[in-house]
């Protein structure tokens, strides 16, 4: 049961492998010119598979997460999650944006988005604590499928036209979840990684609020 348990967290740590694995690949194809779309090489198509493999293990770890563990969330697992996650934005802004052939003016929009999210999380570290840096909003989430989709349709559409609209779109919306991060660090009363949009959080303060009154009731029972 204990293995099974800890299967979340192997997916995560599968995923952190695969995508720190692809840094060589990507280069290889910086440094030689050479275009990464299916009409590339053999080495472009193990890059994208393992692309792929790191994307399905962030679509599966969750809602394992949630069965072995009963539907409880958070602790070591949400944070390895989280951090898994980021390596593999970070994988594929740095490395992969500048194959694309659109990617002089994407890579200062992305580093600009970039600083928005890394000042975002600043703040809510500020405000809340470490805790806080990490938010797992909806939006946040289907941002991470908006993001993960994107170099698979570079890559199978051969650089296609439309993919630019693709990504423009996706820019927008990537402000729009950083914005609602924002106002959910500016409108909670405490730390909270999993709250679903920012119209819950009246919900969420309340068991915030719930949570530190029965922390303190503890701490009284334990001085008397």
């Amino acid at each position: 049961m204990k293995f099974v348990r800890q299967i979340p967290n192997i997916l995560c740590f599968t995923r952190i492998m695969l995508t720190v694995s692809l840094i060589p690949c990507f280069l290889w194809f910086q440094v030689n010119s050479e275009k990464f779309t299916i009409a590339g090489s053999t080495l472009a198509i193990v890059a994208i598979t393992m692309f792929m493999l790191a994307g399905f293990t962030d679509m599966i770890d969750g809602t394992i997460a949630r069965k072995v563990n009963k539907g409880k969330t958070g602790g070591f697992g949400a944070s390895l999650d989280g951090i898994s996650d980021m390596i593999m934005v970070f994988v594929t802004f740095v490395f992969f944006t500048p194959l694309m052939d659109y990617g002089a003016w994407l890579f200062p929009t992305l580093s600009v988005a970039l600083i928005y999210k890394v000042g975002v999380g600043v703040f809510g570290h500020l405000r809340h604590g470490s805790k806080s840096i990490l938010i797992h909003t909806w939006a946040m989430k289907f941002l991470g499928l908006i993001l993960f989709l994107a170099p698979i349709f570079y890559f199978f559409s051969d650089g296609a036209a439309w993919v630019e609209w693709y990504i423009v779109g996706m820019l927008v919306y990537l402000v729009f979840t950083i914005t609602e991060e924002l106002l959910i660090h500016i409108l909670l009363k405490g730390s909270s990684q999993d709250i679903k949009t920012v119209f819950h959080y009246k919900r969420e303060n309340e068991r915030i609020l719930a949570k530190k009154a029965a922390a303190e009731a503890e701490a009284e029972k334990g001085t008397k």
